[in-house]
């Protein structure tokens, strides 16, 4: 239980810190060691690699994401399930860009990609029993699309008019 909060609370932050500024090949145990006070050996015997920390982080974001998702889930609403969505992407815009870094080691999880396609695909059609897989592509390829254009732009735009375009275009 100790590791899982000095996780938490220093060396994930420490870590999302750190490759913020510097590409993740820069980076080792020493310098995770000396952002974070933990010792190497305390992160070798965790972590084989520092590759294995930077996938730690990419599960810690993906269960949040999760988490937040599973809170007051309403399958009937899809709209306010896509606005969690959205304000989880500008709450961790940091975390988001520091996924963005890591993210060739272990892609988001089938289970988490298809719950916010599903979130995402309810949102922004009307009928999907009527849509083709084109018109699917197309939708999702276009909220990713969304997406990377906020994060590149720091997430200046208000999540709840992101929330409005993209409901107003609903197919």
């Amino acid at each position: 239980m100790k590791w899982e909060r000095l996780k938490k609370e220093v060396l994930f932050p420490s870590l999302e810190t750190l490759l913020n500024d510097c590409k993740p090949g820069d980076l080792n145990f020493l310098k995770l060691s000396n952002a974070t006070g933990i010792s190497r050996t305390t992160l070798y015997f965790h972590y084989e690699t520092i590759n294995d920390a930077f996938i730690d982080l990419l599960q810690y974001f993906e269960q949040e994401l999760q988490n937040r998702l599973a809170k007051g889930r309403d399958s009937e609403n899809s709209h306010d399930d896509l606005m969690k969505v959205l304000l989880f992407v500008r709450d961790n815009y940091e975390l988001l860009k520091v996924v963005k870094k890591i993210y060739h080691l272990r892609p988001i999880g089938n289970d988490l990609r298809s719950t916010v396609r599903a979130i995402v695909l309810s949102s922004l059609i009307e009928d999907s029993s009527n849509c083709g897989e084109f018109e699917v592509t197309f939708v999702w390829n276009g909220f990713v699309g969304v997406i990377r254009k906020w994060l590149y732009e720091g997430c200046v735009t208000a999540p709840e008019d992101i929330h409005a375009a993209l409901i107003l275009r609903k197919i």
